[in-house]
């Protein structure tokens, strides 16, 4: 798993974490869309959902709709560049979760 992983690798100063990034507006979501699943229509509407504004700045991803792909990457700029690797190792960091956006979003403002 991950955290053991994180656990053999720490002492060579290498650690292990986990990203959640959401549902992204990319390509492979377009594909994704044309083809006949259970849960297609779940993520056609996600797509109708999606903001089509040009991204400005870090956010909350949106509910119910296809976040940005560069809001993703603004989240993940912030896990490996100001992150310092005790707090990253071991861990899920999931863009949805009120804790990480309040570290994210914090450090953008």
């Amino acid at each position: 798993t991950m955290r053991s992983l994180d656990q053999e690798l720490a002492p060579r100063s290498i650690r292990v974490g986990s990203v959640m990034p959401g549902v992204v507006n990319t390509p492979m979501q377009d594909k994704i869309r044309t083809e006949d699943f259970p849960m297609v229509d779940y993520f056609r509407s996600l797509a109708a959902n999606a903001a089509s504004a040009t991204w400005q700045s870090p956010n909350a991803p949106p509910q119910g709709a296809l976040d940005s792909p560069e809001n993703v990457a603004s989240f993940l700029a912030w896990l490996l560049l100001e992150v310092k690797a005790d707090e990253f190792g071991g861990r899920e960091w999931d863009i949805n979760d009120a804790e990480c956006q309040r570290g994210w979003l914090g450090a953008s403002r």
